[in-house]
């Protein structure tokens, strides 16, 4: 027999996860043991898990999100390594924001700034150079604030006017500046 600890541990136990992936696995993971680590794997079932789920009140949607992307992954574990023949976890509904909580749906109207508001910002900051490159870097490429702030000098082809990144994941893309 299985038990959801055990099954937690072989599962945190995997070569190359990166500190950070392991600590949010942890602090994700530790709640659910408290609660089922001694339950054998084979009786977690779906609805053990979305009434877990359920009972998350005290986090926000995308913490939610992340908890149960981090469930399912566990379960899905379980499955590659023949534990289990099927995920409990695979395919449940996500729980949806709470507009009460001040919680926004990221299927919302995107919105930007007006040339107006834009006329403003690049006007506050002109007399600072350091900060007015980074707003016109970040404006015109479209590129992240952490992977702006994690170029250097060396990463950007002055002539063409172009930078390359890599992001989260090892993704990345190259920009170019207007």
């Amino acid at each position: 027999m299985m038990t959801l600890a055990a099954l937690a541990t072989k599962f945190l136990e995997r070569p190359g996860l990166a500190k950070s992936t392991l600590r949010s696995y942890q602090s994700t993971i530790i709640p659910l043991l408290k609660e089922y680590g001694r339950w054998s794997i084979e009786i977690i079932d779906r609805q053990v898990l979305m009434e877990y789920l359920n009972h998350l009140t005290d986090v926000s949607y995308t913490t939610h999100h992340r908890h149960q992307a981090i469930i399912t992954a566990l379960f899905s574990f379980a499955v590659d390594m023949g534990y289990l023949k099927s995920n409990p976890a695979a395919g449940l509904t996500r729980r949806k924001p709470s507009r009460e909580q001040g919680e926004h749906a990221t299927d919302e109207a995107v919105r930007y700034l007006t040339p107006y508001q834009l006329s403003i910002l690049y006007g506050v900051i002109k007399k600072d150079i350091r900060l007015s490159a980074l707003v016109r870097l970040l404006h015109t490429s479209g590129a992240r604030i952490a992977e702006v702030l994690a170029l250097n000098l060396d990463d950007i082809d002055l002539k063409a006017r172009k930078f390359q990144v890599v992001g989260k994941g090892n993704n990345g893309g190259v920009f170019t500046v207007k």
